[in-house]
């Protein structure tokens, strides 16, 4: 086995010309670093080694044998003999001593964090960042350049420029967001209420519930003339008016046209607007703020006179299209249409009729299916028989036969042919002809040209003729016939000398006012 060899260090020495010392160098595994032990300072023993207080001492002792020894070779003095160590203190005790050090930092953390949240708490808490001085200094684009990205977005701390490395930095500052406005309420419906007017209330008075303007009242429910009892009005989320988009129309015109400024109109809201989004026409939105001057349907009087006016009896339509007739029936004419939500004036009532006053003047009767007219209103009304007598039923025209359509209105051999019918099933002859229209026979039996035929005056000059039958027509000169009623069978008789003709069994059917000639489906269904 070979010798270890022991690793040596030169020493120098300023006297002696190249003095050399071979000193033990440590060896490789200890975990001990060399220490030099001053007149002032103490050994420095690394934190996680432990070493004891005799071991402490023999190491002072080495160290000072071994630099006496060197000042000796050098000449100089030797250093004085160092002090006994203080007994150290064991590694547990150290340890108990940390852990409650550390208790009592934690309490105090503890207590610090409590201190902090009620000291928020009690202030409304603190920003961040400083407040900014004014409505516009909130948020900024900064482009930077050359960076890739175009923009993103700071919140300025002071009004100092930033810089990297010590140089300024260009920066370019655009604002992305309008001034601040007064918030606008939460989003939601621009109508929030329904409100059914009451006897003896006022516009003024159910506006004043709602703390709106009169004029807002009359622009979203388009009152005229007349406050109805009972009538719904739908009530807005603040004062203003409505507004339906035209075709072409811009936020700027809009906001001229009622005197407020286009923000108004695109942060409200209820109109969705306030995120870029285009108008649409058609569409209602709402106008905050606005008056009825940017409508121009009332004068400043007229809308006073009218938001003091009391709620009245009055009907209100239901549908569009709704027939308004001289008397309360079906049976008597029309007089006018009217369209829903048009209000009249309630005069009277008869069965399940109303007597109205139209705007105009015009006084009618309106059936109460097709209006809105509340209980105690309809029950105050006055019964009254205070109408013209009904006319009297309308004509009924019926077909005289049938048959399959083989001839229409027209001229047959210089003759006025109106129909010509022939019976479809296999009996040619003998089908039933009965009268198109009531009225009276003024000839029966033998007709030129038609052979076999009856004529039938209904009044207002009206005649019908019904020509080729197949034998004498089973009523007479004189008698009175309602439409439907037998008069005779076809056939296909006819008058040579009075110049008709007749190919097969038919109905020749006429019908004539004053002597003249008329296409008949006029008159059949």
């Amino acid at each position: 086995m070979a010798a270890t060899r022991t690793p040596r260090r030169r020493v120098p020495d300023k006297t002696i010309a190249d003095p050399v010392i071979f000193l033990p160098a440590p060896q490789e595994q200890s975990h001990l670093p060399l220490l030099r032990v001053d007149d002032q300072e103490q050994a420095q023993v690394a934190p996680n080694v432990v070493v004891g207080a005799d071991k402490r001492r023999r190491e002072l002792r080495a160290a000072h044998q071994a630099r006496s020894t060197l000042a000796g070779l050098v000449g100089r003095e030797a250093p004085p003999a160092p002090a006994d160590p203080a007994p150290r203190r064991g590694l547990r005790s150290y340890s108990q001593q940390l852990k409650h050090v550390r208790i009592h930092r934690r309490l105090l953390a503890h207590g610090a964090v409590l201190l902090l949240a009620l000291i928020m708490a009690a202030g409304g808490g603190f920003p961040l960042y400083p407040a900014p001085q004014t409505a516009t200094d909130v948020a900024t684009v900064v482009v930077e350049e050359p960076f890739s990205d175009p923009a993103r977005v700071v919140i300025p701390i002071s009004a100092t420029k930033p810089s990297v490395g010590g140089i300024d930095r260009e920066e370019r500052y655009e604002p992305i967001a309008p001034p601040l406005v007064q918030p606008a309420p939460a989003r939601g419906p621009a109508f929030v209420a329904t409100h059914v007017v009451q006897a003896d209330e006022t516009i003024a008075s159910i506006a004043a519930q709602y703390n709106i303007s009169p004029d807002s009242l009359i622009a979203a429910n388009d009152l005229g003339d007349l406050l109805a009892i009972g009538e719904r009005l739908r009530i807005p989320r603040m004062s203003g008016v409505p507004h339906v988009v035209a075709e072409g129309e811009t936020l700027g015109e809009i906001a001229t046209r009622y005197g407020v400024a286009p923000e108004e109109i695109m942060t409200y809201p209820p109109n969705g607007l306030d995120h870029g989004q285009p108008l649409v026409a058609g569409r209602e939105i709402f106008v905050p703020n606005a008056s009825l001057a940017g409508i121009g349907a009332l004068s400043a009087r007229g809308v006073a006179d009218l938001a003091q006016q009391p709620a009245s009896a009055a009907a209100i339509v239901r549908d569009d299209r709704t027939n308004l007739r001289e008397g309360p029936g079906t049976n008597y004419d029309k007089i006018t249409k009217l369209n829903s939500g048009a209000k009249l004036e309630l005069l009277a009532r008869h069965e399940e009729w109303a007597k109205v006053r139209v705007d105009d003047g015009t006084v009618a009767w309106i059936s109460r299916e097709v209006v809105l007219i509340p209980d105690a209103v309809w029950d105050g009304l006055n019964e009254t028989d205070d109408f013209p007598p009904p006319p009297p039923p309308p004509p009924v025209w019926v077909w005289p036969t049938w048959g399959d359509l083989t001839s229409g209105f027209g001229y047959r051999n210089f003759s006025v042919v109106a129909v010509s019918l022939k019976k479809k099933i296999a009996n040619r002859q003998g089908t039933p002809i009965v009268a198109a229209r009531s009225g009276r026979v003024i000839q029966a039996g033998w007709c030129s040209g038609y052979g076999y035929c009856v004529k039938i005056s209904h009044g207002d000059a009206i005649v019908t003729e019904y020509g080729h039958m197949m034998s004498q027509p089973v009523v007479s000169v004189g008698q009175s016939v309602d439409a439907g009623d037998l008069i005779g069978y076809m056939g296909s008789t006819y008058d040579r000398a009075g110049g008709g003709y007749s190919t097969g069994p038919h109905l020749h059917f006429t019908v004539k006012i004053d002597g003249v000639a008329v296409n008949p489906l006029r008159y059949l269904d």
